[in-house]
């Protein structure tokens, strides 16, 4: 049975204004190398996709949701190095891998030191079949549609959090399967690189 990690709830009043964090909103590529806490990383991962209700932080084309949510924490506090799959309905981190797997991300991102050097990374990953048998070619645009309003998500909670962020495209899909242990209908989408930035007064 794999190891399972409930996050932290979402506390009330922790983001800024909307119009604040549109203004703050930006990519990052300098990070201190401090640690993120648990409360960070739970209300990033929130941000990406959370279920309630039947209600989630971002939109789908007729609501199918093929996107998947994955964290690779490199150093975040109260857990271990490794690679997890978020459970958006449970708000809930179950363990894939526990391994240092910063040296492969850098490699499948074309040697992109961001992925290597932020403390954790959002990936997210989209199953085609799920989607493609209701909208056939149109498909990869409603993903991709998809996987663009939950970056943004984490770019505003990012910016809130005064946390540094950066959207990765550019990689090799092979590659980060591989870093993802995955060999079915899932592929990587997007990732998304975070961190304290440099020089940068964060909020606690």
């Amino acid at each position: 049975m794999k190891e399972k990690i409930r996050l932290p709830g979402i506390p009330e009043g922790w983001a800024l204004p909307l119009d604040e964090c549109l203004k703050r909103r930006k990519s990052s590529r300098l990070f201190t190398g401090e640690p993120l806490s648990l409360d960070e990383a739970s209300i990033i991962l929130w941000s990406a996709g959370c279920v309630k209700d039947d209600i989630r932080t971002a939109p789908s084309a007729c609501a199918i949701y093929p996107t998947f949510v994955y964290l690779y924490a490199g150093n975040v506090t109260g857990l271990e190095r490794g690679l997890y799959r978020y459970d958006r309905k449970g708000h809930i981190l179950e363990l894939v891998l526990k391994k240092d797997l910063s040296t492969q991300l850098l490699s499948a991102c074309l040697n992109q030191w961001i992925v290597h050097d932020a403390p954790a990374v959002v990936l997210i990953t989209a199953d085609y079949s799920k989607i493609s048998r209701r909208f056939g070619s149109r498909a990869e645009r409603f993903i991709a549609l998809e996987a663009g309003h939950m970056a943004q998500n984490v770019y505003l909670a990012c910016a809130s959090l005064s946390i540094g962020v950066v959207a990765v495209g550019s990689f090799f899909d092979e590659g980060v399967m591989g870093v993802l242990s995955l060999d079915g209908p899932e592929h990587p989408i997007y990732l998304l690189p975070f961190g304290r930035c440099k020089g940068v007064s964060h909020r606690r």
